[in-house]
């Protein structure tokens, strides 16, 4: 019995050691689009492949407080039904932090900056989503990290829980399952969803079942190009 214990104990370290040996994977940031969807069951019944569906780009970089930046920006866009994309056209700007493993992030018509994704997160810490659209979320915490096969590679994926609002999964790279800014959008029946990424035109991540990656929503008027920091509408 101890030496089953001791095998269990040693696989288990084993496990994890491997999983915080794996090479981490920061964001793209260039050349790469996320598909996103959001609805409710109205919405949904209509059409529910291009009802609420919009894509973020990225788009140049910039420079904020003397610190580099790479552009995100919504450039197209389906909202028939229910509401327009929580923004159109410029959408903020990310950093990586390869050391710290994170996403660092400015909103528009902000100057300061807050952690988008930590992806240097242990069982335990927590974070607030508040810039997410839901303030009244609170703080979530990790409840989980496992590791997911994506392409040609494992990527850490964290789970994320708060009481009342919806979980959220992130992985490594490709970001949050619920939508690349949307993280607690859980007001709506449906939540958000991340539908897919693209780097360099390549698919790196669809939502299985849901051809998210043959979506295309229609372009935007007046954002490809443009650095204008503004909210066209906000999701209650």
């Amino acid at each position: 019995m101890n030496a089953l214990r001791a095998f269990l104990f040693s696989s288990f370290a084993f496990g994890a050691s491997g999983l915080w040996a794996q090479e981490y994977i920061p964001f793209p940031e260039s050349n790469a689009s996320w598909t996103v969807g959001l609805g409710e069951s109205y919405c949904f019944e209509i059409d529910p492949t291009s009802s609420q569906v919009y894509r973020y780009e990225t788009q140049g970089d910039t420079t904020i407080n003397d610190q580099g930046y790479h552009k995100l920006v919504v450039t197209a866009y389906c909202a028939e039904c229910c509401v327009p994309a929580f923004r159109v056209g410029y959408a903020g700007a990310f950093r990586n932090d390869t050391a710290e493993r994170t996403v660092m992030m400015v909103l528009p018509d902000s100057t300061y900056e807050v952690v988008l994704y930590d992806f240097g997160a242990s069982i335990g810490d927590t974070m607030d989503f508040d810039y997410s659209q839901q303030s009244w979320c609170g703080p979530y915490g990790l409840q989980s990290i496992d590791s997911v096969w994506i392409v040609d590679t494992y990527r850490r994926r964290f789970t994320w829980s708060t009481q009342g609002c919806w979980w959220n999964v992130a992985i490594e790279g490709v970001g949050s399952m619920n939508g690349l800014l949307e993280w607690s959008a859980s007001n709506m029946e449906y939540g958000g969803q991340l539908l897919c990424q693209k780097v360099d035109g390549t698919v790196v991540y669809e939502e299985m079942g849901s051809g998210g990656c043959l979506v295309e929503p229609m372009a935007a008027p007046n954002v490809v190009g443009t650095d204008h920091r503004f909210v066209l509408s906000v999701q209650n």
